[in-house]
């Protein structure tokens, strides 16, 4: 039934399968449970009984984890860390994401979408085809993203490729060699941030380097929160703004109804096409998922993108509608896991699909897209458009 093929070209009939079937899936060569209801899924990221699967965890169940870079990252690092460790790394971060901080980005973030598209309507010019990954989704994010946290402009490009080798790690299944670019790629951004993190030391700024720099966080642990930061910031927003374009090119009726309803569009793009596919979590004692009783001390998967499509929250789940009222995708995670940078990837998407297709009403696909090699992160490696 699922093939990685399968899984990237096109993974929403398969989880409808997988969700009429088995909602509740035990993978006996994983040990893994998988999960597709949208009820079950909320369940995982917001009940008190999972957690995340943290160094403890990958000490009994993932022998020679710590012999990896990447893994080393992945389970020592903020995303993966439970209390109290995470509530003290997350208020290390929270002064550069309030509120008040976040909105004070709105110049910012409209000089970044003014620039982003004024490049896109000199490249595609006469009719040329222009690779809207290259000229929008990636370098809108990234220049945000990269600015907020401190890294220069000529920095930035660099890592495009470097996190993308390291979000593979979140497949189900990597072989060999995927995990070898991951720790190449892992070792690559720790001393790019090492080195940075001493220079602001010397050199403060107002950036989330230099609060770093200032904290009484560890080396490791300040480097390791840099890196997340920053590649997560611009990593899932680049699959957003790729897989809303696709949308609404797919859906040309809801591009009419765009500047009125541009900020619907974050959250039904998420509920539509996820970038973030899947969530992992362990049980931190037995429990019950629907009507299957799982065991303490196993891992857990929950397809976002299943639970986002699921016809039981979702009327017509498979149509993109920028009207649909409670969309509410789980894309973002919950709990005290919900997504750091949520407020601004919306601010992103707000203010660039107000603009996109009114500047470009013609705006549309220009040969067959090339989606990325990883099931756990949805998105585009090439977006062809004429404008």
């Amino acid at each position: 039934m699922w093939t990685a093929e399968a899984g990237i070209a096109d993974p929403y009939p398969v989880y409808d399968e997988l969700r009429e079937r088995q909602p509740v899936y035990f993978n006996a060569n994983l040990g893994a449970y998988f999960l597709t209801r949208y009820a079950d899924v909320e369940q995982v990221l917001t009940g008190p009984e999972f957690r995340t699967p943290d160094g403890a965890w990958a000490d009994e169940n993932k022998p020679g984890w710590r012999d990896h870079p990447s893994t080393r990252f992945m389970h020592t690092s903020l995303l993966y860390q439970n209390p109290p460790d995470h509530s003290r790394l997350r208020r290390l971060l929270s002064r550069g994401f309030t509120t008040r901080r976040i909105e004070a980005q709105r110049p910012t973030v409209e000089e970044n979408v003014d620039r982003v598209l004024g490049r896109l309507a000199d490249l595609g010019a006469g009719g040329a085809v222009v690779d809207l990954q290259d000229t929008v989704s990636f370098p809108l994010p990234v220049s945000v993203i990269g600015d907020l946290v401190g890294v220069p402009r000529p920095d930035q490009p660099q890592f495009r490729w470097l996190i993308d080798d390291m979000s593979k790690l979140f497949d189900p299944v990597i072989d060999g060699d995927t995990l070898k670019r991951a720790d190449d790629a892992t070792v690559q951004v720790r001393a790019y941030f090492q080195d940075l993190l001493t220079f602001r030391r010397g050199t403060p700024a107002d950036d989330l380097v230099s609060v770093l720099a200032a904290s009484d966080a560890e080396d490791d642990e300040a480097i390791d929160l840099l890196a997340l930061v920053f590649g997560a910031g611009f990593e899932t927003t680049t699959g957003l703004v790729g897989n809303a374009t696709r949308a609404l090119v797919t859906f040309p009726d809801q591009a009419r109804l765009l500047p009125e309803l541009a900020t619907a569009v974050f959250d039904e793009a998420l509920r539509w096409d996820s970038a973030a596919q899947m969530v992992l979590r362990v049980t931190g004692r037995a429990t019950r998922i629907g009507d299957v009783d799982v065991p303490e001390g196993v891992a857990v998967t929950g397809f976002l993108g299943a639970a986002n499509r699921d016809p039981a929250r979702f009327p017509d789940p498979a149509s993109f509608d920028l009207r649909r009222q409670d969309a509410r995708p789980l894309s973002l995670g919950g709990g005290t896991h919900f997504c750091l940078g949520a407020a601004l990837a919306r601010l992103q998407a707000d203010v660039l699909f107000a603009q996109l297709f009114t500047r470009f009403p013609n705006l549309t696909l220009a040969g067959e897209p090339v989606r990325r090699k990883v099931l756990a992160m949805r998105g585009f490696d090439s977006l062809p458009v004429v404008i």
